[in-house]
């Protein structure tokens, strides 16, 4: 058939037809046509290109099977086969998730916290991953790790896995970091009568999960569901420090103390605390409450008492730069006495304003402001200048510095500039000071009129440093201290810097040296080595002395020819005394005076320097201090801790009345009571506490020198006791019971509360849950008042356990590979479930970690109440019904499924698939027999104009057909063969492809 340009639409194409010149056209699905001409070959090598760049590949490989099958050529089947299978096989990630670990408990501050991106399957492999955080790309690695979790790291988590043909992601998952802060509302300090808002705050988590408890100066006052603790109107007795606590059923957390100031009484400042000379200023000493007639108001600045007066503002109508300072008010009635926190006035001279202040800590912002007074009505401009050159970033009023840097600090001064005249500020210096860096220290040795040591140190810093040199932890140098030095050695001193030289050089000054550099900001150091016994001191009576006594220390100077002239003594490393004679004399030692003592003796050739001698005074028991407190986690548990000073150790006693609980010196074993010893210390751990145990103790220290006691009293808290286990079979019954001292029972009042809410109240002290189900899951927590006390348990979690329930078994053949059949078993039961699938009575899979032997025929995978079977390679012996049965110790759930193969659906799929493999292995031999073959050449005849364009913009290539089949029949060895595979694919105008039709 011959369209209207003269081509011919073919559907199929015969060997006989190839030597006639006509222009052939593939139509597609699409409007795109391709035209081949008689008079050009395309040469094969250019199929895979056309493969792998085609818009529209699936109408490609229709085309190609209607156009090519005609052929009948093995060629043509394995090519076909081979794309078809390539083609089916890809999908992008399926079943993306996140795993967290760890999973089962709370994850807290510090904790080390893992999340893996994990995916069920792929094909091809993958190529990347990519995380988000709160919708925001956060890592690209597989896994992300939090070596030590913070707060800050909370948020909601998704991962994307990536392969060539797509994008897998997970579902959001939420990472919370169990970790309680308290925040205070509008702010710490507030006025009396003001109302605050203190919030436990865990990031991420759900406040109705969680069960709030709230102390003040560490005692309980309140707890239940909210996480919120309003005062409506505060008050001086309100200030205290506040802390809350946190629960749930996998732990628990408390917050950090806040304090809370609750002021009685403020300055106002009008119009600022950062005001000009000139100025006018007033402070108002600012009440809460209303103070009688005859209040005197009292002012100070920095301390000192300024005036007294009735008034209760302080005017400046002229303020001075000396008026700077710290001010704060008193308000004296007949009642009470109010002082108000201190506020800061500063007062800067015309010119420039720095803000905070002209000396500032490096990172700071830092605000330079012009505040040169002009007359002009019109714009002026503004220019800053830096040590007397202009400021690349100085046009405007303020000069801002949002990180200040030492490079930064300078001369500065401004002008501004109007169509009048140019006025210059004074010149005002910026100090930026910051901690001590680019430390050094150099040593080495002069041979000059005898052995000279030299020691070279220096830093950079702002303010100047303090500067320390040590040898081995010993003082040698110091910039604060000029009693330090030895006789030998002569420093010398400049901003920052130190040298050193040591005179005489003796091989006791052989060491390493330590340079210190140290200011208000940081402390830096550095080391070096220097290559150099001379004396000794000795303890009378003996090292070891009683507080109180008399003691000697001599300086024993040795293998000295010249008579010591004087002797320096140091206690732990620093000067202490220097003279004659060569003993340091106690005449009543205190406990003070214990240290590390050295000597020098100072002779007419030098000095001779002692190693340092321990002295150890000993003294009775003092700062006793006993402690108690209940643990309600877990098991009820009772601390009671005793510590105290002494030298030597004393030994310490806990009484209850007259009988001894506990002792430094082990006792009789007791099992409730676990006893901890330490230097100094006891601590009594006494378990599941009983009433007896509530009472006054009494810790009691001794040793050789003395004794001291003191006394604390231990009070008890009840506790929910639940029988028979928290743990509960549906169905079943329980008893909770508010566990308190038996004495006090008698005559007390219980209220039960389940999840926070009220449940009941009266004389009972047990609430009975009959036939146990899933609603009496949750917390609860008992109040106990006897007489005009009352005590308030920790919250108990009860969980209700049941047999399996809804099990459901399903079966169908997998989607992408018909010979391949699926059950899947699921259950819903608390505890987990056995789950085991049979078929006439023969195991196939179970959840069990010891599965049947079923050879390669069967293969399964399991987790929490899941059992899925696969079956490979169906037939129709496989069908037949599948029982699915589920269990754990309160019960069991039967149930099973009909499965049925279709086998011409198997059929096919094997079919196809075995015609597939035999494809592939005809395509591997022709391969290797065309290696073995000799190589062909084959020039191709064509004309550099033979490709051209008609008037529709379609592109013809006019090819000699016979020229191809020659080439395809040398190449595939089969010279006497018509049936050669013709690979028609052809490149028209829009780079687009049709199907051969």
């Amino acid at each position: 058939m011959t369209d209207r340009h003269g081509t011919k639409n073919v559907g199929t194409l015969h060997t006989a037809e190839i030597e006639d010149s006509y222009d052939y056209i593939f139509s597609g699905v699409g409007s795109s046509k391709i035209l081949v001409s008689s008079q050009q070959v395309v040469e094969v090598h250019h199929l895979h290109k056309f493969l792998h760049s085609t818009p529209s590949i699936q109408s490609f490989y229709t085309g190609l099977c209607f156009s090519l099958f005609d052929l009948g050529l093995v060629s043509t089947l394995m090519l076909l086969f081979l794309i078809l299978l390539s083609w089916a096989a890809q999908d992008f990630p399926k079943g993306v998730n996140i795993l967290i670990n760890p999973s089962r408990d709370n994850i807290k501050q510090g904790d080390m916290v893992t999340l893996t991106c994990q995916y069920n399957s792929t094909y091809p492999a993958v190529s990347g991953y990519t995380w988000y955080k709160n919708n925001k790309v956060f890592s690209t690695e597989p896994i992300v790790s939090f070596p030590s979790i913070t707060r800050h790291d909370f948020g909601d988590f998704q991962c994307e896995v990536q392969n060539p043909v797509g994008t897998g992601a997970s579902e959001v998952t939420r990472l919370i970091v169990f970790s309680a802060s308290t925040l205070i509302n509008p702010s710490s300090e507030v006025r009396e009568g003001e109302t605050v808002t203190m919030t436990c705050d865990v990031p991420g988590a759900d406040p109705e999960q969680i069960h709030y408890s709230w102390y003040k100066n560490s005692i309980w006052i309140k707890d239940g569901a909210s996480r919120s603790l309003i005062f409506y109107e505060a008050s001086a007795s309100d200030a205290r420090y506040y802390n809350c606590k946190v629960q749930n059923d996998k732990g628990s957390d408390s917050s950090p103390p806040v304090i809370l100031n609750v002021l009685l009484a403020r300055i106002l400042v009008t119009p600022s605390t950062e005001v000009l000379e000139s100025e006018k200023v007033v402070l108002t000493c600012d009440l809460t409450k209303t103070q009688l007639e005859g209040t005197v108001y009292i002012w100070y600045k920095n301390s000192k008492r300024l005036r007294e007066s009735s008034e209760k503002t302080l005017v400046f109508d002229e303020i001075k730069s000396n008026d700077s300072g710290y001010y704060h008010c008193k308000a004296h009635s007949s009642q009470d006495s109010i002082i108000s926190p201190s506020v800061s006035l500063h007062v800067a001279s015309s010119g420039i304003l720095i803000s905070p202040s002209s000396l500032v800590q490096e990172g700071m912002t830092v605000n330079l402001t012009c505040l040169v007074a002009t007359n002009a009505l019109g714009e002026v401009k503004y220019n800053w200048f830096k040590n007397g050159k202009e400021h690349p970033r100085g046009s405007t009023k303020t000069l801002l510095f949002g990180r200040v840097s030492g490079e930064d600090a300078g001369l500065y001064y401004c002008t501004v500039q109007s169509d009048k005249a140019t006025k210059a500020s004074p010149a005002i210096n910026l100090n930026v000071t910051y901690a001590p860096r680019n430390a050094y220290i150099k040593s080495f040795v002069e041979i000059q009129n005898g052995k000279v040591a030299i020691i070279q140190c220096g830093v950079d810093s702002n303010p100047p440093s303090q500067l320390d040199l040590m040898k081995e932890h010993q003082p040698v140098a110091s910039s604060g201290n000029s009693g330090l030095y030895l006789q030998r050695y002569n420093p010398y001193f400049s901003p920052n810097t130190l040298r050193l030289e040591i005179k005489d050089l003796m091989p006791s000054d052989e060491g390493t040296y330590i340079f210190t550099a140290k200011n208000v900001h940081g402390t830096t150091l550095v080391s070096s080595h220097l290559t150099v016994e001379g004396a000794r001191v000795l303890v009378s009576p003996y090292p070891k002395l009683n507080e109180g006594q008399l003691a000697t220390l001599t300086c024993n100077v040795l293998n000295t020819p010249q008579p010591v002239t004087s002797y320096t003594w140091y206690k732990n490393g620093r000067w202490f005394q220097e003279g004659l004679p060569g003993s340091l004399v106690f005449e009543q030692l205190l406990s003070s005076d214990a240290g590390s003592y050295a000597c020098t003796g100072n002779t007419a050739n030098g000095t001779r320097p002692s190693s340092p001698v321990s002295l150890y005074v000993q003294y009775p028991p003092r700062n006793l201090s006993l402690s108690s407190f209940l643990e309600t986690q877990g098991k009820r548990q009772g601390v009671i801790t005793c510590s105290v000073e002494s030298q030597p150790p004393s030994d310490l006693l806990l009484y209850k009345g007259d009988q001894i609980t506990a002792s430094s010196v082990p006792l009789n074993a007791n099992k409730r009571v676990r006893l901890s010893i330490s230097h100094n210390a006891v601590r009594l751990e006494m378990y599941e506490v009983a009433l007896e145990d509530q009472g006054d103790y009494t810790c009691r220290a001794t040793n050789s020198l003395g004794a001291s006691q003191t006394s604390v009293h231990f009070s008890l808290q009840a506790k929910v006791v639940v029988t028979p286990s928290a743990e509960l079979w549906e169905g079943g019954s329980a008893t909770l019971t508010c566990q308190i001292a038996s004495s006090a029972a008698q005559n007390s009042s219980f209220t039960w509360y389940k999840n926070n809410q009220w449940l009941k109240d009266g004389a009972e002290a047990s609430l009975v849950l009959m036939k146990v189900s899933k609603a009496d899951v949750g917390l609860y927590h008992c109040l106990a008042k006897y007489g005009s006390q009352e005590s308030i348990s920790s919250p108990v979690a009860v969980t209700v356990l049941y047999a399996p329930k809804n099990l459901q078994v399903t079966s169908f053949l997998e989607p992408q590979r018909k010979d391949q059949g699926i059950i899947l078993c699921k259950v819903y039961s608390v505890l987990p479930s056995v789950i085991t699938l049979h078929r006439e009575g023969t195991l196939l899979a179970s959840t069990t970690p010891v599965q049947p032997d079923q050879g390669h025929k069967f293969w399964s995978f399991s987790s929490h109440n899941y059992l899925k079977l696969e079956i490979r390679d169906v037939t129709s012996e496989d069908s037949g019904r599948y029982v699915c049965t589920a269990n754990n110790t309160i019960g069991s759930a039967t149930t099973s499924v009909s499965f049925t193969t279709n086998d011409k659906e198997v059929l096919v799929y094997k079919v196809t698939a075995g015609a597939t493999l035999l494809c592939v292995v005809i395509l591997v031999a022709t391969i290797i027999a065309m290696c073995r073959r000799k190589k062909v050449w084959y020039t191709k005849q064509t004309d550099k104009n033979c490709i051209e364009m008609d008037n529709n913009g379609t592109t013809k290539v006019h090819c000699v057909f016979h020229h191809l089949f020659t080439y395809l029949s040398v190449l595939l060895g089969l010279a006497n063969s018509k049936d050669v595979l013709l690979l028609c694919y052809f490149l028209c105008k829009n780079r687009e492809w049709g199907t051969c039709w």
